[in-house]
């Protein structure tokens, strides 16, 4: 399962797939090598959408900021 983002994410895979909850979902679909492991371990703070969501809200902040001028 790689690619539900977050528990939201998750949980909705777990109910389409009809299951009773999602500790059904990851004992089946969940399992990691020991080098993926370690290697999502690793990898963490490195999401590759991450950086792109950030700038994105940072555009629209500039953008009501931009608005927010307009205003006065």
């Amino acid at each position: 399962m790689q690619h539900p983002q977050t528990i939201s994410d998750f949980k909705a895979v777990s109910l389409n797939v009809m299951h009773s909850s999602t500790q059904v979902t990851d004992e089946f679909y969940s399992v990691l090598s020991v080098a993926e492991l370690q290697n999502r371990i690793q990898n963490l703070g490195n999401q590759p959408g991450q950086e792109e969501s950030q700038e994105e809200l940072f555009k629209e902040f500039e953008a009501f900021l931009r608005w927010k001028k307009g205003q006065n």
